[in-house]
């Protein structure tokens, strides 16, 4: 096999003419995650945290999630919706090519006095289409705390 240059339409010359060429897969819709792998720490001196969400193993077509916040638990410890943070739910859309998705949750402030170290969670669920998949972790923990710096 005879190869030439696409410019000059030449016959190339010489003994180093064969390459290897890797074709990447990317016609899958690919798989949502949660861009932490442990809690997201929101200092609770800001007034929101961002919760990233991202799509790998492929970026082909529309692919949505949708999420939402929830209380952990009754516990102490446990942030409640529209006292320490304002609740939000809906869909992420995720265009042809598009790897990355941030949910903001407002952060409601109290007395500079009181030491915060309270949680709560954002859910994923009902990823479409059927071929994209959600990772094995639908959830993720949000701490909300007094200095986020000392908590990591």
């Amino acid at each position: 096999m005879q190869l030439y240059n696409a410019d000059t339409g030449d016959e190339l010359e010489g003994k180093d003419t064969k390459t290897r060429i890797t074709i990447i897969d990317d016609d899958k819709p690919g798989a949502i995650y949660f861009q932490e792998s442990k809690n997201v720490q929101a200092d609770a001196s800001l007034d929101s945290v961002a919760v990233v969400i991202e799509r790998r193993n492929g970026s082909d077509g529309i692919v949505t999630v949708d999420y939402k916040t929830t209380d952990l638990d009754d516990s102490p410890n446990t942030a409640t919706a529209g006292v320490d943070y304002k609740p939000v739910e809906g869909t992420l859309e995720f265009k042809h090519g598009e790897t990355m998705k941030e949910i903001t949750i407002q952060i409601l402030q109290k007395s500079e006095e009181e030491t915060r170290d309270e949680s709560f969670l954002v859910q994923l669920s009902n990823v479409t289409p059927a071929g994209a998949k959600l990772s094995k972790k639908s959830y993720m923990v949000v701490n909300i705390v007094t200095d986020a710096k000392a908590k990591k």
